[in-house]
């Protein structure tokens, strides 16, 4: 019983840190979160991130907080604030421990067995990967290809390399499908060394056609960096 009791009091704590952000600009960027953050002139904020479904904005945000008793006067610092002339919502949000902190998702391993396992779907604030700005989703690839075919294409294009110790200095995971329905193609994730490399591969590859010498103009490429 202690031991549920000592649970609901750090689910309550969490929560009472988060303060979700309604009606944000699907084109809204982390650069526009810190200048709304700094508008306000709200103090004592641990992180903003995001909020995304299946790696795609859902338009929303979360702003973490270094304590709870900073929660309502965030909500009063943010009332009224504006993106792109786009009214804000705040809200509490309700989230669990779980939610906000996705262990299972923490580290290469972790990301890749949440991937094997069909877990991998980008929902959650940062996409549930800790997004910062290095990671790129694809989609309108063939519904069959395999992860290490994708990373052979990159590795012609010259979009992948290796690090210093000739290991991968990358991570290429698919994406499992959505529990209802049957998605067209397939969708993967791509996690570089940097915030130019992930930059420079949507610039290589958006609105391209994936190995067009045999598929032709049948999958086109999209792609997006996940903040």
């Amino acid at each position: 019983m202690s031991n549920i009791v000592s649970y609901s009091r750090r689910i309550s704590s969490e929560v009472g840190k988060h303060v979700q952000l309604n009606n944000v600009p699907r084109s809204a960027l982390p650069s526009d979160l810190r200048r709304l953050i700094r508008q306000a002139k709200l103090e004592h904020v641990a992180s903003v991130q995001l909020q995304y479904h299946r790696f795609m904005p859902d338009g929303r945000a979360i702003v973490t907080l270094t304590h709870p008793k900073f929660f309502h006067h965030a909500i009063d610092a943010l009332t009224n604030s504006t993106i792109s002339a786009v009214r804000i919502e705040p809200r509490q949000k309700p989230a669990t421990l779980e939610e906000m902190t996705p262990n299972r998702l923490r580290g290469a391993r972790g990301r890749a067995e949440a991937a094997e396992r069909g877990i991998l779907d980008g929902t959650g604030p940062g996409a549930g990967i800790s997004a910062k700005g290095k990671e790129v989703v694809m989609w309108g690839l063939p519904g069959r290809l395999a992860t290490s075919a994708l990373v052979s294409y990159l590795q012609s294009k010259k979009l992948v390399r290796e690090d210093a110790h000739g290991q991968p200095a990358y991570e290429v995971l698919k994406i499992g499908l959505p529990p209802r329905g049957a998605a067209q193609g397939s969708k993967h994730v791509v996690r570089l060394p940097s915030i130019a490399d992930a930059h420079r591969l949507v610039r290589r590859l958006h609105m391209t056609y994936f190995q067009q010498e045999s598929w032709g103009k049948r999958y086109q490429i999209q792609a997006r960096v996940v903040y």
